[in-house]
C-alpha cells in the first residue's frame, strides 16, 4: 500500500455540517461515505486492489528483513488457535471503515506494520462484538467497546491486552472524529500495564543482569588465552579479547583493516590507537581510539597475532581481486590439472558443488575451477551513505569461505569477512540438527554452579561502560569515547544493579563526597554513630542523571511529583559532578525568567500568582543552596 505520506496533510480536516438531531443518522452515513471516498482517492492503485484482503504496507525503497511482516490481512482470525472455524471475515462496508482508518493513521502519523496490525487486530475484536452485523453504525456504540474489550481479556495475555485497549481507544476517538455513530463512543483501556515494565520491578532488574557479562566468562577468557593452540579457536579467542578491551560494537570490530593500528611516540612514550569506522554517531568517516599502557599493549600483541594468522589468507583474496574470474590454483599451477590425481585432491573443495554431485568424478580443468572458485565480492563492509569500505585484501579479520561452519569443508580457493552470526555460533554455539557446541562448551569451561557460560559480543560494550562509569569518567567523555552522539544513550548501557548503585552512594555519603539534606543531617550526628545513621538514611538510592534521589519508591511514591528541588530531604549531588552542576544553573535560568512573569502575574491580580511566586523562590532558594555549596567546596579545596 504505496500511500502519498504527508504528515502535515488536511485531507481528512473535514468541515463540520450543521445538522439537527432528527438528521444525525444521516449525517453519519453521509461521513462514513466522505471518509472512504477520501481515503480511496489517496490509494494509488484501483478499486480491485483496494477491495483486496491483503495490503502490502512495506517500504520498497529500504531493505526490508524477510522476517519481519509488511502486510495487514484483513479478514484474518484475531487470535491463532483460538478454537474459531474458519475466518473472522469482515463484510465489505466494515472492512472498507476499517482500511479508510488505515489510510488515516497511514498519512497522518506515518505509523508503520507493527501499530497497524495491532489497529487492525482491534477492529477484529470491535467486529467479533458486534455479531451479524448489517452495516447499520448506531450498532456501533460505547457497548460494542466494552465487550470488545471482555473479548480481549479472554484471549490475549496481559501486555497485549494492555496495548489491544489503548488501540480501541484510538479507534473510538477516530470514530468520534469524524462522526461515523450517531452517539459519541465514550471508551477508556480497562487494562493496566503489566507490572513487568515497571524499570524498578525485580523482573527488570533480573532481565538486566542477564544482559551483563558474568564474571565466570572473564575466567574462562584468561584461561583460553593462556591455553588455546587451536588456529580457528585463536582467531575467537583474540576476537573476544579486542571486545574486551575496546568496547566495540561488532560491526565495527568486524570492519577493521589490517592497517588499523596506530602507534605514535610522545615525550620517550609510546601511545596505542585503533583506527576504525563508528558505526554510530562518529564525527568522521574513520576515527582513531587510543588506549592507556596495559590495555594498548595487550591491543597492540592482539592485532598483530591476528594479522600473522590471516596473512595468507589477505594474500589469496589480493590475487583474487587482481585476476577476476579467475582461480587462485592458476597461482601457483596455470597448467591442466590431471583426470585421477588431481580429482582426488580436490575432492573436498568440490563435495559441496553440484558438479560432483551430477557427474560423480569429472575431468577438472582449469576452467572448471575458474567458474567455480572465482571471487566476484570484493568488499566485506561498504557505508553507501559515505563511501567507506573494506576490501578483503585490506580487512582485519579475513578467513576461507566456511572456515568458521560446523557443517561445510573449508574452501580456501575462496575467502570472506567473519559475519555476526558466524561468530556468534563459535562463541555461544549452535542448537539443533547441526549443532556445534560453543567455545566455553569444547574446553569445558562453566560457571560455578554447573551451568554453562553463555555470553554475546555486546555484553562486552556493556561491562566497559559501567566499568568506566563506576570509575568516575564523566558520561560526556563516555559518550564520545563510544562513538555516540547523545549521552542518553550512553545511560542505557548503564547495567550497574540497584543494591551495588546503593552502596556506592552510601560510600560517598561516609567520604564527604555528596551534597544534601541527608548529608547535613549526617554531619550533626557525634562521628561515632554517623556511619549506623547513613545507613539508614540511604536504604535505597537511585541515579537520576543530574543527581541521586535516596526516596524508597517502592513503600511510598514520589511525595515531589519529581520535582526534586522544591525542598526535597531525598535529593543529593555529588560535588565533582558537571552533569548535576549544569542542571542546577538551568533550573537557576528557568526559576528566575519564571518567578519575573509569576511577579507581573500578581502585580496584575492574576488568581493563583501568589503560589507560583512562592514556589520559584523556593526553587532559587534551593538551588542557590546547592551552588553555594559546591563553590564552598572548591574553595576549601
Amino acid at each position: 500500500m504505496e500511500i502519498q505520506r504527508d504528515l502535515l496533510s488536511n485531507i481528512f480536516q473535514f468541515p463540520i455540517s450543521d445538522s439537527t438531531p432528527e438528521d444525525i443518522s444521516d449525517n453519519c452515513e453521509e461521513n462514513y461515505n466522505r471518509l472512504v471516498a477520501t481515503a480511496k482517492k489517496q490509494f494509488p492503485y484501483t478499486d480491485s486492489l483496494w477491495s483486496d484482503e491483503v495490503w502490502d504496507i512495506s517500504n520498497k525503497e529500504k531493505k526490508i528483513n524477510k522476517r519481519k511482516r509488511s502486510t495487514l490481512y484483513f479478514g484474518l482470525s484475531y487470535k491463532k488457535g483460538s478454537g474459531k472455524s474458519g475466518r473472522t471475515n469482515f463484510n465489505n462496508r466494515y472492512s472498507d471503515l476499517i482500511k479508510a482508518i488505515m489510510t488515516v493513521r497511514f498519512i497522518e502519523r506515518g505509523v508503520g506494520v507493527g501499530p497497524q496490525a495491532l489497529m487492525l487486530n482491534a477492529s477484529r475484536y470491535l467486529y467479533e462484538s458486534l455479531g451479524n452485523w448489517n452495516g447499520d453504525l448506531v450498532s456501533i456504540n460505547s457497548n460494542a467497546f466494552f465487550e470488545a474489550s471482555k473479548l480481549v481479556r479472554e484471549n490475549e495475555a496481559n501486555s497485549t491486552a494492555y496495548r489491544t485497549g489503548n488501540a480501541l481507544k484510538h479507534l473510538s476517538k477516530l470514530f468520534n472524529r469524524f462522526m461515523i455513530t450517531p452517539v459519541p463512543i465514550e471508551f477508556n483501556n480497562p487494562f493496566k500495564r503489566d507490572s513487568s515494565c515497571d524499570p524498578l520491578s525485580q523482573r527488570s532488574v533480573d532481565r538486566k543482569s542477564k544482559l551483563f557479562l558474568p564474571e565466570e566468562a572473564i575466567e574462562a577468557l584468561v584461561f583460553l588465552d593462556r591455553s588455546v593452540v587451536d588456529k580457528k579457536d585463536r582467531i575467537v579467542v583474540c576476537i573476544l579479547k579486542l571486545l574486551m578491551f575496546t568496547g566495540f560494537r561488532i560491526s565495527e570490530l568486524l570492519s577493521l583493516k589490517a592497517s588499523c593500528l596506530i602507534l605514535k611516540k610522545e615525550n620517550s612514550q609510546e601511545y596505542v590507537g585503533l583506527r576504525y569506522y563508528p558505526a554510530k554517531g562518529g564525527h568522521k568517516i574513520a576515527q582513531v581510539r587510543w588506549f592507556g599502557d596495559i590495555s594498548g599493549e595487550l591491543i597492540k600483541k592482539t592485532i598483530e597475532e591476528l594479522k600473522l594468522i590471516t596473512e595468507e589468507f589477505r594474500k589469496g583474496a589480493k590475487w583474487l581481486e587482481d585476476n577476476p574470474g579467475k582461480c587462485l590454483f592458476r597461482k601457483t599451477n596455470p597448467e591442466l590439472v590431471g583426470v585421477t590425481t588431481s580429482a582426488i585432491s580436490f575432492r573436498k573443495a568440490f563435495i559441496d558443488h553440484d558438479i560432483w554431485r551430477r557427474k560423480g568424478s569429472p575431468k577438472v580443468t582449469i576452467e572448471v575451477l575458474d567458474n567455480l572458485f572465482h571471487d566476484n565480492g570484493k568488499l566485506i563492509f561498504e557505508d553507501r551513505t559515505n563511501g567507506y569500505s573494506v576490501k578483503k585484501s585490506e580487512a582485519l579479520l579475513i578467513l576461507p569461505k566456511n572456515y568458521f561452519s560446523p557443517t561445510k569443508r573449508d574452501n580456501f580457493w575462496q575467502f570472506e569477512g567473519i559475519s555476526h552470526s558466524m561468530l556468534d555460533v563459535r562463541i555461544s554455539g549452535k542448537a539443533g540438527t547441526y549443532s556445534s557446541p560453543s567455545i566455553f562448551e569444547r574446553y569445558n569451561l562453566k560457571k560455578q554452579d554447573g551451568s554453562p557460560i553463555k555470553i554475546s559480543s555486546h555484553m562486552f560494550r556493556r561491562f566497559l561502560n559501567t566499568l568506566y562509569n563506576e570509575g568516575g569518567v564523566p558520561l560526556t567523555v563516555l559518550t564520545k569515547v563510544f562513538g555516540r552522539v547523545n549521552k542518553k544513550d550512553t545511560l542505557a548501557y548503564l547495567y550497574t544493579s540497584p543494591q551495588k548503585r546503593t552502596e556506592q552512594a552510601r560510600e560517598m555519603f561516609k567520604n564527604g563526597n555528596m551534597i544534601g539534606p541527608k548529608v547535613d543531617i549526617a554531619n550533626s550526628i557525634p562521628i561515632n554513630e554517623r556511619d549506623t545513621i547513613i545507613d539508614v538514611l540511604t536504604e535505597s538510592v537511585h541515579y537520576l542523571g543530574h543527581g541521586f534521589c535516596s526516596h524508597d519508591w517502592s513503600t511510598l511514591p514520589c511525595e515531589k511529583q519529581l520535582n526534586c528541588l522544591d525542598n526535597c530531604v531525598d535529593y543529593h549531588i555529588r560535588k565533582d559532578d558537571p552533569n548535576s552542576k549544569k542542571y542546577l544553573l538551568q533550573q537557576k535560568h528557568w526559576a528566575e525568567s519564571s518567578l519575573d512573569s509569576a511577579l507581573k502575574e500578581l502585580a496584575d491580580e492574576t488568581f493563583g500568582a501568589q503560589a507560583h511566586v512562592e514556589h520559584y523562590r523556593r526553587i532559587l532558594k534551593n538551588v542557590n543552596k546547592y551552588l553555594g555549596k559546591i563553590h564552598e567546596e572548591k574553595k576549601n579545596d
